[in-house]
């Protein structure tokens, strides 16, 4: 009989033991990255490279933006974007991101330019003018988890990248012409998550897209790698790296969406961002 006793204590003693355990366990998969929704605030330094070309082959400009109007060649911007992980497994994953690079400036041309293109109208050398680019780029994914559990988070999807783009250039005092390019391209996606530890993670992934419709030709390259830590159950901090390459081209017009121009447009950029991140 005492020993029945004695066995009934210990059991007894145990429990609460045993609850904190599982509690602990319960805290630490709130310290696994893959929450429902994440929303995610960063501050992006960008060095950028851009070009393009208004016009056919026959009639039109090649403009470097940086060089050869005077553009800055680097930039800062907030990046904001938010994801939601779906199904009872959570390998459903759908995000959206933004940001935008605002830029403008004025150089003294040093040769003679047509524009608009075919417009007959000549900017001569030694002119000053003036110049906007601004870039937007809204990105939609969705993203499936074919591995997912406690240590890592492998998947693969496909995206829509939206950029709209507003060029324009006048000579000093006098009023801008514009040009407004809508640029959706679509993307397949590769990403991979990694907890090192219950509160370190690596996080990469990338999106790539070639192809050729009607009398358009387009391309994106976009790469991410970042370090984040977690040191409470619904805050981070990280870093990231990232490099990105877009480039498009039109041949006489094109069915395709948001491309109502002639020409051709490369723009690219690599950065580091710092970000927060909160976890609900």
């Amino acid at each position: 009989m005492k020993k029945a006793v004695c066995i009934i204590l210990i059991v007894l003693a145990c429990i609460p033991h045993s609850q904190s355990v599982m509690a602990e366990k319960e805290d630490d998969k709130e310290y696994i990255p893959w929450s429902r929704f994440q929303v995610n605030l960063g501050w992006y330094f960008a060095a950028l490279d851009s070009s393009f070309r208004l016009g056919s082959s026959a009639v039109g400009i090649d403009v470097d933006v940086e060089e050869f109007l005077g553009l800055d060649s680097s930039d800062s911007t907030f990046r904001f974007g938010a994801s939601y992980r779906f199904g009872k497994t959570r390998r459903h994953v759908v995000a959206a991101d933004w940001f935008s690079f605002r830029r403008s400036g004025s150089k003294q041309l040093t040769e003679d330019i047509e524009f608009p293109p075919g417009s007959g109208k000549i900017i001569a050398t030694g002119i000053t003018v003036e110049s906007v680019f601004n870039f937007d780029l809204i990105s939609a994914r969705y993203r499936y988890a074919f591995i997912l559990d406690e240590r890592m988070d492998a998947n693969v999807g496909v995206g829509l990248f939206v950029m709209p783009i507003k060029f324009g250039l006048g000579e000093q005092g006098k009023e801008f012409t514009e040009t407004d390019i809508t640029a959706p391209l679509p993307t397949l996606g590769l990403g991979f998550d990694f907890a090192i530890t219950p509160k370190w993670f690596l996080r990469q992934s990338v999106d790539v897209m070639y192809i050729e419709f009607d009398n358009f030709t387009g391309s994106i390259f976009d790469y991410q790698i970042g370090l984040e830590y977690k040191p409470w159950r619904h805050w981070s901090f990280g870093l990231a790296l990232e490099t990105m390459s877009i480039k498009a081209q039109v041949k006489d017009k094109t069915d395709w969406p948001g491309l109502d121009f002639d020409g051709s447009l490369t723009f690219g950029f690599q950065g580091i961002r710092v970000f927060v991140r909160y976890f609900f």
